[in-house]
Parts: structure tokens; sequence; C-alpha cells
């Protein structure tokens, strides 16, 4: 392979550069998906076989920019791409990303003496715990690939807690779920591991899998929501549709109890923001006294609305979450913009732990956490080549003041006390997707990103609000409860089905079309793009919106005061009325 010379290289990522900057000039009218033609012709012209000699830079570039990219979605990244919430890429993330690939990091191994990669992890964990209102002192976690591996890690971290407490209630008091495994040989005498139950109500589908990747099993994950609306008419279905979203607690403090006397260990996982509805959950609370009552694990899965606690009116869930979960998950790619894909998992440090039945050892550095125990090399110690060395002093400025060299000091004495990614992630080999965070969060800070995420509600509950209304709903039902107005005096609490309840996301069907034959049709406009979903047995579509440039501007590419405004919503709206209008004037 030879090394291209320095102007081919510039060549090529001028090429680059020209597409990336088309694409930001012409994001408001990019087609959501490829068209039919350019599938066709990528069906026959993509190479399906290896080439015995390369075809070299320049080739495979062109080769990347003509046949290849009009086969993908144009419009993924795009503001009305309103399917699989993984949002877009803002400018300081997508510059960041290509840094990333550029430097190439190492971010599982600390190196202090090195690089100070780790410490930019560890820190933007924290600023996310701030921008979350998590207390940084009580909580800590990890960078995965999604919220799925994120909810395999509270899986994994819950079943270790729980089920070392349910073996030292049999007998056992130095047990380990990642040490000891699952199973039992015939010989062996004393007790053995009890099953792990996992408890939801209507949860997201990687739940199952992580069930089932940890060992769990999938047929352990019992859905115990409500089944009949205490106090609402049964004969309303999308109320009856709505309450199946909480928790039937007297059925699920059973199930705890029971599981408590058989010491068995029990783990819930609550959803905030149900992937169809983008409901948020106001049982957090109970949800808590229950597990501290039982022993039980309160995993929180936050993946599509963490980020909601930003907007007045939403500062519960920061407290909520901040008081009541033992891990959360959540996602950068999606409210936060940066390039898919980026999980987050936050879990509380040792010495703050809740319930469990056990009080966690504060041994060891102060960042440490359950992470550790699942994740870190166990009692056998790991391979020495990927041990971390201790940050060195170092060589301080001669000329450096008393308070600069006080700081320098306490900022070392911080980096050695940092624990290695190894021993806390999933993969022994990871790519840097902190650092697109990190710069999102200097280059918009507290502020941009709260805009960001009003935006996409407003651009939501507009949507909504325009279905219920005169035009609209001739066409088009929303299948979840109209909200009603917040009481102001009643800010600092959850309001369930008032205000901006379902945050992101709309739900709805067609008066006159079934869904999957109106989902076919908004998809053929590659205007919009939304995705299929059942609700209350039959079929439905959800328009989930995650973009940071989602009703941001008019057809002019400028700047405009409400949603409603922007080309955006005009094109949304006219394209919904469109595809089915179509049907009343051939009538």
């Amino acid at each position: 392979m030879d090394v291209p010379s320095q102007e081919e290289l510039q060549d090529q990522l001028e090429r680059l550069q020209r597409l990336a900057l088309e694409r930001h000039k012409e994001a408001l009218t990019l087609p959501t998906i490829a068209s039919p033609s350019a599938l066709t012709r990528g069906l026959t012209e993509l190479n399906s076989s290896l080439p015995a000699t390369g075809l070299g830079l320049n080739a495979t570039t062109s080769h990347l920019l003509q046949e290849v990219a009009p086969t993908l979605a144009p419009g993924h990244a795009a503001s009305r791409y309103f399917g699989f919430v993984t949002g877009g890429v803002t400018p300081s993330a997508q510059i960041a990303d290509w840094f990333t690939t550029l430097l190439d990091a190492n971010v599982q191994v600390h190196l202090p003496n090195e690089t100070l990669s780790t410490l930019i992890e560890h820190d933007t964990m924290g600023m996310l715990c701030e921008l979350l209102g998590l207390e940084r002192q009580d909580w800590t976690g990890t960078f995965s690939t999604g919220a799925t591996a994120s909810n395999v890690l509270g899986l994994a971290c819950g079943r270790e807690r729980t089920l070392a407490t349910a073996m030292r209630e049999r007998g056992l008091e130095e047990w380990s779920s990642a040490e000891h495994g699952a199973g039992y040989d015939s010989e062996d005498e004393g007790p053995y591991a009890p099953p792990t139950h996992v408890y939801v109500a209507q949860p997201h589908a990687s739940v199952k899998k992580a069930a089932a990747l940890v060992g769990i099993g999938r047929a352990r994950v019992v859905d115990v929501g409500q089944r009949v609306p205490p106090g609402k008419d049964l004969n309303d279905p999308i109320a009856l549709a709505a309450v199946a979203l909480d928790f039937d607690l007297a059925l699920l403090e059973s199930h705890l109890a029971r599981n408590k006397q058989r010491k068995h260990p029990s783990i819930i996982v609550a959803g905030l923001g149900e992937v169809n509805t983008g409901a948020l959950t106001a049982q957090l609370p109970a949800l808590r006294r229950l597990c501290d009552k039982y022993g039980a694990w309160l995993h929180v899965d936050a993946a599509f609305s963490a980020f909601v606690c930003l907007l007045d009116g939403h500062q519960w869930i920061s407290r909520h979450l901040d008081e009541c979960a033992d891990s959360i998950t959540s996602d950068a790619h999606k409210q936060l913009n940066v390039p898919y894909d980026c999980g987050l998992f936050f879990v509380r440090r040792r010495g703050k732990e809740r319930g469990c039945g056990l009080v966690a050892k504060a041994s060891g550095s102060e960042e440490q956490s359950v992470l550790e125990d699942v994740l870190g090399p166990g009692r056998g110690g790991g391979p020495a080549y990927l041990a971390a060395p201790s940050a060195s002093s170092g060589a301080l400025a001669e000329d450096s003041d008393t308070a600069s060299f006080s700081l320098l000091a306490e900022r070392r004495a911080y980096l050695a006390s940092l624990p290695s990614p190894l021993h806390r992630n999933i993969e022994n080999s990871r790519r840097f997707r902190a650092l697109p965070v990190y710069t999102t969060l200097l280059c918009y800070g507290r502020e941009g990103i709260t805009k960001m995420v009003r935006r996409n509600v407003d651009f939501a509950r507009a949507i909504e609000a325009w279905m219920r209304g005169s035009e609209g709903r001739e066409w088009y039902e929303v299948l979840t409860p109209e909200c009603g107005q917040m009481d102001k005096g009643k800010m600092h609490e959850p309001q369930p089905w008032r205000g901006e309840w379902a945050t992101t996301v709309v739900l709805f069907r067609g008066r006159a079309v079934e869904a999957a034959e109106l989902i076919a049709r908004i998809k053929a406009t590659r205007m919009l793009y939304v995705s299929p979903t059942s609700w209350g047995g039959k079929g439905a579509v959800r328009l989930a919106v995650s973009n940071w440039r989602t009703g941001l501007e008019d057809g002019d590419g400028k700047h405009v005061a409400k949603v409603q405004q922007s080309y955006d919503y005009q094109v949304t709206v006219q394209t919904l009325l469109d595809i089915v209008r179509g049907d009343a004037l051939a009538q």
C-alpha cells in the first residue's frame, strides 16, 4: 500500500469538504431516503467480491461519492427524519468526530502520563451529570454504543448487587455474579444462585435483549403494567392504552414480596419517555420506596427523554432521577445530536448506592462503582500490558506561582485517582465517543442544548395540535390522551397528561387509510420519514422529533420565532394533507 502524496490526500479531503458543505446548505430539501432507482442501481453496481488489486484512493473516493452515497438515506441526519430517534449531527459534533477519526485515540486504558483522553471522557461524564441535575459526587458512568448496551450494563449491575444480597441471605457472604457465574455442579455443596426477576411496564425491546445477553433470560422479564384504569371510562381505548404505561404497584409489590421471601433478586426497569408515546412517568418515587422495602434495583431507561429535564415545568425529572434511580440509561445521539452511535450509562458510586439490602463498601477509589465489580479483571487480576500506570508528578513550570502550582498538583492527584475505562465498559477497544459530546457541551452550553430540546418538543406538540385541530382531525386521530394545561402552582411536580407529557413523539392513525398504507405513502414522498408501531392491538404511526435543526428555519434559511413558521412544519403538514386528500379528490 502506497502512502498518498500530500496533493492527492488534499484533493480527496476537499471532495469530502464540498459534500459536507453541500449537505449543510441543502439540509432542508434533502430527500429522507434513497430513490428506488438508486437502490436498483446499487443492487447491481456495488462491489460484492474482493478485488485482486485495490482501486486506489481517488477511485475509491469516487466510488463512495458516486455509487455508495446515492444508495444511503440522504436525509437520515436531516430535519424531517422522524423515524428511529437518531437525531442529527451539530456542526461542532461533526468537527469533533472528524477529529476523533484523525487522532484515533485510545480511551480504554488509563495512561495519565501519555494522554488526557480518559480525563476528557471522565470530565465529560461529569458535565453530563451537571446537565441532567445528578449530583456529581454521587454518580459516575461510562459511554456505550447506545441504549441497548447501557441497558445491558444496567441489568448486569443490578443483578450483581441484588444477587449478592440474595446469596448472602442464603449463607454466602462473598458471592459475585460476575466472578462465580450461573449454574452449579452436582457435587457442589451449599446454595446456588437463584433466577433474577425483571419487572417492566411497556418496556423498550432492548430490555429483553439485554436480559438475554446477560443471562437473566427474556422469560424473566415480566410486564406488570396496569390493565384497568382506575376511575376511567373502560370504553375509552385511548385512556385504557395510556394507563398501561404505568406500573400496577400492587401487583408489582406482590411479586417483590414473593421474591424477597424466596430470596430471589429483583430488578425494576422504568421507562422515562416511552417508545411509542414519548410519555414520561411520575412513578419513580413510588418505585424507589418499593425497592428500598424489598431490596430491589431500580434502573431507569431514559434514552428518549432524560434531557427534557432542562425545560421549565420538568425540572422534577432531575430530582426523581437523582433521588430514586440506581442506574440510568440515556443516549447522546438523540437530543444532544452527536454522531450515531453514542449511548450513556450512569450508576451510583460506592457508598452512595440505594436499596438492594446491601451497604456497598466505600473502599478503593471514590470514583469506583459496581461497574468495576462487573467489568473489572476480577480476583485473578488483569493483563499486565493493559495495567494503568500511576500519574507521575511531572515537571512543573519554573515560573509557576503558588496558586498555579497548587492547582496543578490538585489536578494531578485527581488524574491519578481516575479508574481505567477498561474496567468499566463492555468493550476492550472502543471509539472516543466522548469527544463530540465534550465539544457539544462546550459549544452550546446549557442554554443552547435547552433550546434544542425545547424546539424538538415544541415541534412535536405543534404537529399534535394540528392533528387535533379542525383541519387535521378530519384525516388523523391522535392516539394519546389530550393534555390539559399545566397547573402553574405545581410546576415542581409531575403532572401526568398535562402540558408536554408526550415530549417529542406524536402517535397517530389515519381515519380513512390503514396505518401500513399511510406509512408507505409518507415514505414514498421522501419528504418525511415516520416509523410503524402497534398501539391498542392495531397498527399505528409514530412521528419522533430529535434533530437539532427541526423547526429552526424558514424556506430561506432564516431563523424563525415559532416552529409553526418553519419550513419543516409547513412541509410536514402539507405532506400529511396531500397523501390523504388524494383519495378524497379521486372520489
